[in-house]
């Protein structure tokens, strides 16, 4: 007999398959996040960097801390983000190049290369800026309608596991974007299962779901946000 289990889980954040995200428990910032936002402004002054002619840019920026504390910075694929956002894009890239509290991950007791991601709202970062600014503390997550059991459920409907044969456990990574009006985009794969059928089986799952997102929100303003979908299945 089969026991199928659906395990799922939502989050705000994108890698690359081949690094870790960076642990919820550390900080990628020496000082902690309030400490990267000080330096950006800092920065931001004393290379006199211009504001954004768009204050409704929002950016997730991401970089790749490697185990002597230098940074990489990793490739965006969602070019229309990249476009819609360049300004923030270029600012935070040209900001980073001066910011010197970067630290690597431990992970298994090693320093190792992992990638960290940072919400930049240029807007909060030059004249408005203010002591103690932490970008999470004015960013509010998309939600779906109903609640994220009810699209667990509305997922699940959609994934006919019987058409597959498998053992134990793997995983499949989506991701797509939340628009402002609470509808969903750019539906693609992050994290293949190894099977083309079933990957595609979940992106037209996803798809179907009628239900309704309320957008992401910074300042209580609607604004475009990424979203990470994995799913892990166990089959035995």
């Amino acid at each position: 007999m089969r026991n199928i289990y659906l395990l799922l889980f939502l989050c705000s954040i994108f890698s690359k398959a081949q690094f870790e995200n960076f642990p919820k428990d550390q900080s990628p910032y020496d000082g902690g996040m309030e400490k990267y936002y000080e330096d950006f402004h800092r920065i931001i002054v004393e290379k006199k960097l211009q504001p954004c002619t768009n204050t409704d840019e929002l950016y997730h920026f991401k970089v790749l801390i490697m185990p002597d504390s230098t940074i990489k910075f990793v490739k965006d694929s969602d070019e229309k983000d990249v476009i819609e956002n360049k300004c923030a894009y270029n600012l935070a890239r040209a900001v980073a190049k001066f910011q010197t509290g970067w630290k690597p991950a431990i992970i298994n007791g090693q320093r190792t290369a992992t990638i960290a991601e940072f919400l930049i709202y240029p807007d909060d970062l030059f004249e408005k800026y203010q002591s103690g600014y932490d970008s999470s503390s004015v960013y509010t997550l998309p939600m779906y309608s109903g609640g994220i059991n009810k699209f667990r459920e509305q997922v699940s409907k959609n994934i006919d596991l019987s058409k597959f044969n498998w053992n134990g456990k793997f995983r499949v990574v989506t991701r797509f974007i939340v628009e402002t009006d609470g509808s969903i985009s750019d539906i693609t794969l992050e994290e293949s299962s190894g099977l083309s059928a079933f990957d595609e089986m979940v992106i037209k799952s996803i798809k179907k779901i009628k239900g309704q997102w309320t957008p992401g929100k910074i300042h209580l303003r609607a604004v475009r946000s990424r979203m990470k979908f994995p799913l892990t299945f166990s089959m035995d």
